[in-house]
């Protein structure tokens, strides 16, 4: 249905108000679908170690909570990661990207066509056609007409089901999970910082250890050729001293690769090419000191800190206002159409207010006949619904078992590096006293050659159960989502955390 009328006798002041009064049923209009809320989640109140020695002391600090090794270099490494790691730049990028989004889907809440259109033309009629009068002299027709027109034309769908209103809450959920991605890369890649960091310095005590080790069997072995060259002892003393002196060397280049292959991964985290960082973070055989006790909060923290657990709540809000937006298809569309414009035969005519012209024509559609498919896509959505809703239990369930995980790896690392700290110091004491021991004569070679074997693999394990409870404490923070609160946000610019609405 379509109404022409001259725009010049339209009673402007009703229409505006017919406009405003549909503009205000499409705003506050009823909306279909479920109205969402942040499911209920089965959540321990107290860590199952509350109460222990290792989780007490300093409270923890999660936003830059590499501070605690109180290790310039990593703090500067973790700083420089922040500041030019290209997948958080990327993240970066898709919050961008997601926030043009949700004002294009918000445009869906003004009228969905507005043209601004002109034309020209220039006919030329038959006089030969059927019906066509003429009467020379006092009437005949011009054969060759032109028309200018001038005018803007309109198309506003209503949301009187909440359509559009859903989409809107649809995509600001979307951005939220968007920022909470972003905030989940950064915790990603702090920690990763922090463990290819932790397994430079590794790498490098126990090269030193080794290394340590060889001078020590190299002794050995000098001491063992002696008394072979003396008649003493039969060569089979100094073969053994080669074959545990080459063992303990063949070490060092696996460990050297270790090492390089650390620094490879540091230097793609903070955006470079792969090199040997020596020059920069130098070479040093101490660790990361993890403290002895820390305070990590309460369970409940997970919740509001991991941000995987954010966006896969985000996720789910986003997934249920779809549901609305597929349940208004159940209802007539209903629009407005409207142009208004100008046109006339002479160009120098088209302003005149006799040229003007105008039409409204209110329409609906009604998808009546598509009543299965519009049931099938609803129950689709709504099972895609269920189906995060599971998702977003199931990672709170696993937020507080890596943070049970590295909790229990902490707090037990401790006593193992205490046990083995003490058998390398009594292994070492023993391979002291058994080489003055073999140097007198009272002692044969193979007491040796176990020692040393044993101290060397001895040493090897504490360095590991050391780098252990600072590897358990990197994936503690990491489970409790820190480290997302203290980025640099630079992306090519300030990144604003809250897009805006």
């Amino acid at each position: 249905m379509q109404t022409r009328f001259n725009w010049a006798t339209l009673d402007s002041q009703a229409f505006r108000l017919c406009l405003l009064c549909l503009a205000c049923v499409s705003c506050v209009g009823c909306k279909v679908g479920p109205t969402y809320s942040v499911p209920a989640t089965n959540q321990k109140q107290v860590w199952s170690f509350q109460g222990n020695p290792h989780l007490e002391g300093e409270p923890a600090n999660a936003t830059t909570w590499w501070q605690h090794f109180q290790d310039p270099v990593l703090n500067g490494l973790v700083e420089q990661t922040l500041e030019q790691n290209l997948t958080l730049r990327e993240s970066g990028k898709r919050i961008e990207e997601a926030t043009a989004r949700r004002g294009i889907v918000a445009g869906n809440l003004f009228p969905q066509v507005q043209t601004a259109n002109g034309s020209y033309s220039k006919s030329r009629l038959s006089s030969n056609t059927a019906n066509f009068f003429s009467f020379p002299g006092v009437f005949e027709p011009d054969l060759n007409p032109e028309n200018w027109s001038l005018g803007f034309a309109s198309s506003w769908e209503l949301d009187f089901w909440g359509r559009y209103r859903r989409a809107v809450e649809s995509a600001d959920a979307s951005l939220d999970a968007t920022i909470a991605a972003y905030d989940e890369v950064a915790v990603i890649l702090v920690a990763e910082v922090a463990s290819a960091y932790l397994d430079m310095r590794t790498a490098e005590l126990r090269s030193v250890l080794a290394k340590q080790n060889v001078e020590l069997q190299r002794s050995t072995l000098i001491a063992a050729k002696r008394k072979q060259d003396a008649g003493i002892i039969n060569g089979l003393d100094a073969a053994q001293a080669e074959s545990i002196l080459a063992q303990t060397s063949a070490s060092l280049p696996a460990l050297e690769i270790q090492r390089r292959q650390a620094s490879n991964r540091l230097c793609i985290l903070m955006g470079r090419t792969p090199d040997d960082l020596v020059a920069e973070v130098g070479y040093s055989a101490i660790l990361p000191a993890s403290p002895q006790g820390i305070a990590f909060g309460v369970p409940a923290d997970l919740l509001r800190r991991r941000p995987d657990v954010r966006r896969t709540e985000r996720e789910l809000a986003a997934q249920s206002a779809r549901i609305g937006v597929a349940e208004s298809d159940f209802y007539p569309h209903i629009s407005l159409v409207g142009n208004i414009g100008y046109s006339a035969e002479d160009l120098g005519k088209i302003t005149r207010s006799n040229s003007t012209q105008g039409s409204i024509s209110p329409q609906f559609a009604w998808n009546i006949l598509n009543y299965g498919r519009i049931k099938r896509n609803v129950e689709a959505e709504t099972a895609a619904f269920h189906r995060l809703a599971y998702a977003y239990h199931q990672s709170v369930l696993n937020a507080q078992r890596e943070a049970e995980d590295a909790q229990v790896a902490f707090i037990y690392g401790f006593d193992r590096a205490s046990h083995l700290r003490a058998s390398v110091d009594a292994a070492l004491r023993a391979v002291q006293n058994v080489e003055r021991s073999y140097e007198s004569g009272t002692v044969e070679y193979g007491r040796i050659y176990v020692l040393q074997s044993e101290l060397v693999r001895q040493q090897d394990q504490l360095a590991q159960a050391d780098a252990a409870i600072s590897a358990s404490l990197i994936a503690m923070f990491k489970a409790l989502g820190g480290g997302w609160d203290a980025k640099c946000n630079c992306v090519d610019g300030p990144l604003v955390k809250t897009a805006s609405r």
